[in-house]
Order: structure tokens, then sequence, then C-alpha cells
């Protein structure tokens, strides 16, 4: 299936918890259920083990993948010459 949505694009999250925000898309999964990850949406907190590069452990913030449908491309405004 060919989608309108590509990597780059700007979009905007029309349901869900985040409805209203607009962010890049970083990602897309072409698999059974499309789904793209889209930058500062849908983030999730995540705890890192204990390393030597961190040796009290870390909590990060990562953005995980909504559904397709779930979102629309943000047209960008034409110029007037």
């Amino acid at each position: 299936m060919k989608w309108k949505i590509k990597r780059g694009d700007q979009v905007e999250v029309i349901a869900g918890d985040d409805r209203g925000k607009k962010g890049e898309v970083l990602s897309i999964s072409s698999g059974s259920v499309p789904r793209l990850v889209v930058m500062g949406v849908n983030k999730h907190k995540k705890g890192l083990r204990k390393s030597q590069q961190h040796p009290d452990g870390l909590t990060v913030y990562i953005e995980m993948p909504i559904h397709l449908s779930n979102v629309r491309k943000v047209e960008e405004e034409k110029k007037a010459e």
C-alpha cells in the first residue's frame, strides 16, 4: 500500500492523548499495521540499567510509534509571488 506521508513530513495528531500536537515524522514501519514515530509525540519513560557510562542508572523519554490513521499531514502555506 502506498501512503501520502513520508519521513521528514510535518504531521498533526488528530486522535489520542496527544491530539493537536505537531511534529516531524522520524520513521515509518511498513508492516501489516502501518505505524510511524513523530518527534515529540507519544513519549514514554524508560529506565536504563546501571552501567559504566551511567553508574546511577538513567531515566530517558523515548517516542513510541502511533497508528497512521491518527495523524494528518500539515500542508505548507503556499507563498504568493
